[in-house]
């Protein structure tokens, strides 16, 4: 298996030089490896999957999506004007919006802090507002996901009234990238998110002991009491750093299925090296690398009850969205990351057991069918359609094995007719998404999965930088950071006797 691409040089790119180079993916002792060829650096090589197996059964899944057809850059100099460009793939399926760079923690694999880079990164609210706008602004399918992020997002001191505007704005999902502190700390905060329109906390969290985890984990039980009070959905995520924390995987999954009433997934991250820790030695970035199938493996080997088949890459489910779009008749949201950026599978908990989705569900032979059906031309077709659906969705079943709250012919019409979010809604909330999602740096960055990417950065001049450009190339997050930013001594002769750290 050979697979040609482009790359950037790493060695170059400790220069402040981040032209593209010609790359190939290849499989060699059963993993998969990229090899950067520059001409001034030589040959470089980087793991890029540790399973060529589970590669190539993840490869088959490859899709291409539509792209946007409102892009801000005509250029096509990638990766130098991002923004997006006609030659991106993917439209926005998730967008970042860095609210602040100012936080309560210090983390060392942090992409970027205040603490950190000396400066003060705040986007004004009407400036917020601005990006919101782009995002919905986006065609042919408005973004249909912000995460307010940063930084710590909960302690700028109008961050419900940000959340609300969101709201209003019609996003489907609206969720903050937190730490959680705030939330344990101040009673009622985690209401007020709620009833702003907040739908999901994304929170830290590196492990289930003090030494993994001494950021956050003594604020657990009341961050758990605080959202189910407020009906507010949790998200774990992990950063994974080989050596560190990768005997957590199973204990974190285990937690989150005891409390699947209040955590609705777990989003493992594999570090990668941008940032703050772009400089490390070789030897220190081989201990610390860690892959999906790293990954996967280690789940299987620490739970009871996940096995690597269980696991699927992100664009697997595109044939739900043709389908889904051929009965609404306007494009939907599409899928359509690389097959390399993230898998994932579905874990049903029904009186405190597990069941993967993949125990009651053939699932290679469900897509296969969804992606085979002729897509429907008027009333009568979607209507016959419908119902041959609804006929033979319990093929693909074991009745014996699936969970008696799973219906999944009544899932498929409802995703059809009622539309994706208030059926899918029905069966979150007893059942755990567990993904992975591992961004890119200058070791493995691949132009075929940063061109498919579905996760944008919104950014004040109005551009959308997919995730692994923005924190990866030195004109994107420090550049733009710098633009709109201010100096630590200016912030505080803004906010008297207040520290960075501080709600404000």
């Amino acid at each position: 298996m050979e697979i040609k691409t482009r790359s950037v040089c790493p060695e170059c790119m400790k220069e402040g030089k981040g032209d593209f180079v010609d790359a190939r993916v290849y499989e060699d002792k059963g993993k998969v490896w990229i090899e950067h060829i520059c001409k001034v650096h030589g040959k470089i090589t980087e793991v890029y999957w540790s399973d060529a197996e589970m590669f190539k059964r993840a490869y088959k899944f490859f899709s291409n999506g539509r792209g946007v057809s409102n892009p801000a850059i005509q250029s096509e100099n990638c990766p130098h004007d991002c923004g997006l460009c006609p030659l991106h793939r993917s439209g926005t399926l998730l967008a970042n919006l860095d609210v602040t760079n100012r936080c309560n923690l210090n983390c060392w694999y942090c992409f970027a802090h205040a603490g950190a880079v000396g400066y003060i990164f705040e986007p004004s609210f009407d400036e917020i507002i601005k990006m919101l706008k782009v995002l919905r602004d986006q065609k042919p399918v408005p973004c249909p996901a912000v995460q307010l992020s940063g930084g710590e997002p909960t302690i700028r001191a109008d961050i419900v009234d940000i959340v609300r505007e969101a709201a209003k704005m019609g996003f489907k999902q609206v969720q903050i990238a937190t730490n959680g502190i705030r939330i344990a700390k101040e009673k009622g905060f985690a209401k007020a998110l709620r009833d702003a329109g907040l739908d999901t906390i994304y929170m830290k969290w590196n492990g289930m002991t003090p030494q993994t985890n001494i950021e956050n984990l003594k604020y657990k039980d009341d961050i758990l009491r605080e959202c189910r009070e407020a009906h507010l959905g949790i998200v774990l995520v992990p950063t994974i750093i080989g050596g560190f924390n990768t005997d957590q995987i199973g204990p974190i999954i285990n937690w989150a299925v005891e409390n699947v009433d209040i955590i609705r997934a777990v989003n493992f991250q594999p570090i990668s090296f941008v940032g703050r820790i772009d400089k490390i030695s070789d030897e220190q970035r081989a201990k610390e690398r860690f892959t999906i199938p790293d990954l996967i493996h280690a789940a299987e080997k620490q739970t009871k009850f996940l096995k690597a088949d269980d696991w699927y890459p992100v664009p697997s489910v595109m044939p739900v969205s043709k389908i889904v779009e051929a009965f609404k008749g306007r494009p939907q949201v599409q899928f359509s990351a690389h097959p390399a950026c993230g898998m994932a599978t579905y874990v049903f908990v029904e009186d405190g057991k597990p069941i993967p989705i993949t125990r009651f569900l053939k699932v290679d032979e469900f897509l296969e069918y969804l992606n085979n059906l002729k897509v429907p031309k008027n009333k009568l077709e979607k209507a016959a359609l419908a119902a041959k659906i609804f006929a033979d969705v319990n093929k693909f079943l074991d009745k014996k094995s699936k969970p008696k709250s799973f219906n999944l012919a009544d899932l498929l019409v409802g995703v059809l007719i009622k539309g994706q979010r208030e059926t899918l809604a029905k069966i979150h909330w007893n059942s755990l998404l567990i993904s992975s999602m591992h961004f890119q740096d200058a070791w493995n960055l691949d132009f075929e999965r940063l061109s498919r990417c579905v996760i944008h950065y919104a950014v004040p001049d109005g551009r959308l930088i997919p995730f692994c450009a923005y924190n990866t190339f030195p004109e994107y997050r420090r550049s733009v950071e710098k633009k709109f930013s201010m100096s630590v001594k200016e912030w505080k002769a803004a906010h008297p006797g207040k520290e960075i750290t501080d709600v404000a």
